[in-house]
């Protein structure tokens, strides 16, 4: 048994010495706040940790491996053909406010004379078939779509993460759960 290992699972935190033994840590146990587990306690410790995770420790882990899919996928970019020219728009959380910012500028009775829009929104965004990112020239009606489009590719990342976490609701063996496949 290791056991700095165990020690650090069942007592987390506790002052004692490194010792080889179990008398030798019984001997030397320094912590005022815990007391010094027991040998069978520790023995029981060093069981569970070698028997490996629960299926309730994979489905959490699964679980958050989900979540972290879905907020990744998000914020990963989206496409619309707003402008009559399909292209990828990034949508980090920043980019996200932004675009819903410039919808209410587009939707101000005086958007299309005021002198810095002057009616378009500039959004850069990659071309299909293009590598690099370019100006586009969006209207009010284009804005509205752009929001919408992006509504969308978000309801769609969260409907296939909520699928997963079904997936994994439904799951009763570990290997059926290491076997469910997230991708992007």
């Amino acid at each position: 048994m290791d056991i700095a290992l165990v020690l650090d699972k069942i007592r987390p935190g506790a002052a004692w010495r490194m010792s080889d033994t179990y008398p030798n840590l019984v001997a030397t146990w320094g912590d005022n706040q815990q007391t010094c587990p027991t040998l069978q306690e520790m023995e029981t410790a060093w069981a569970e940790m070698q028997a490996g995770p629960t299926l309730q420790e994979i489905k959490a882990a699964k679980l958050q491996q989900i979540d972290s899919w879905t907020a990744t996928a998000i914020t990963s970019g989206f496409t619309s053909a707003t402008t009559g020219i399909v292209a990828a728009y990034d949508s980090t959380e920043a980019d996200q406010q932004n675009i819903m910012l410039m919808l209410q500028a587009a939707q101000t009775a005086d958007f299309a004379t005021h002198p810095v829009y002057q009616g378009q929104i500039p959004i850069r965004a990659v071309p299909e078939n293009q590598t690099s990112k370019v100006v586009l020239q969006h209207n009010a009606a284009q804005m509205q779509q752009l929001v919408i489009d992006m509504a969308l590719h978000i309801g769609e990342c969260k409907r296939k993460g909520w699928q997963l976490q079904e997936a994994v609701a439904e799951t009763e063996t570990a290997e059926d759960l290491e076997a469910l496949y997230i991708k992007i």
